[in-house]
């Protein structure tokens, strides 16, 4: 938030930006799952009620890259133009503020260098041209944000790294954050009656501070999912289910979970 007020500040100073930089994009990078997309909604939500007094309208668009690809020869960056066009007729309202969300930026900017190295496709190279220059000319506009996200930062072309203010690493949740997330799981099921409420709180949070230290080191979208599957080997339709029983089959999962996973890292070693 305070780099966006920052940017408003700036504009409303008439700071020449020839002088002093400033693009308006925003990187986050990082493994998948770890809430990058989510991260940057929750800001394009905030952004919208922070600054609800200096603008009267707020846009989010979210693009979409396979919408933007076409199998005919360079409509793909005709499509990324006209997608630009239409956001920069929205930008000459001073009142209104736009927040653009690419997400998996990396399936639009491939670095040119290794395109050109590996023959990729002379389309691809357009879009990754075209992206740049309409980056470019949004900078005149002081009412727009773009916020970018990737699983594979370093494929992404140096061009667009160095039009981006902010780069920022999101990874794994830590341990603490791993407890929050397991806690709120287990009060939404106590919530929905899916299993006993008659346990006492202390030994929950113990149990959920174990299941945290041995989940370290997994993404947040695999976190939330656990419960669910750890649910569906000791489900009774009739029944509701002890924590105890979740407790044991989440970590029965984790087990399985990490054997996987060093399978497949070893299978891709080979």
């Amino acid at each position: 938030m305070q780099y966006v007020f920052t940017v408003i500040r700036f504009d409303k100073a008439n700071i020449d930006r020839t002088v002093i930089h400033c693009n308006q994009t925003i990187l986050l990078y990082g493994p998948p799952g770890c809430g990058k997309t989510t991260l940057c909604k929750g800001l394009a939500q905030k952004v919208s009620i922070r600054m609800k007094e200096l603008f009267n309208r707020f846009y989010f668009y979210e693009l979409n890259a396979g919408s933007l690809f076409s199998k005919w020869f360079s409509e793909s960056s005709h499509n990324l133009t006209r997608f630009f066009e239409d956001i920069t007729q929205i930008c000459c309202d001073p009142l209104t503020f736009v927040i653009i969300l690419i997400d998996e930026i990396e399936s639009l900017s491939m670095s040119r260098t290794s395109s050109l190295s590996s023959n990729e496709p002379s389309d691809m190279l357009r879009v990754v041209n075209t992206l740049l220059t309409q980056i470019d000319r949004l900078k005149s506009f002081s009412n727009i944000l773009i916020l970018t996200t990737s699983n594979l930062i370093e494929i992404i072309d140096q061009a667009l790294i160095d039009r981006s203010d902010l780069i920022l690493f999101i990874g794994p949740p830590s341990i603490k954050t791993i407890f929050h997330i397991y806690r709120a799981c287990f009060h939404e099921l106590i919530e929905k009656h899916l299993i006993y409420s008659q346990y006492q709180s202390e030994e929950i949070k113990d149990k959920l501070w174990n299941l945290a230290k041995l989940s370290d080191g997994l993404s947040g979208r695999t976190l939330r999912k656990l419960p669910m599957i750890a649910f569906s080997h000791i489900q009774q339709f009739d029944h509701f289910i002890h924590p105890e029983q979740l407790f044991k089959a989440m970590h029965q999962q984790l087990i399985y979970h990490k054997n996987t996973n060093n399978y497949l890292q070893q299978f891709n070693n080979q």
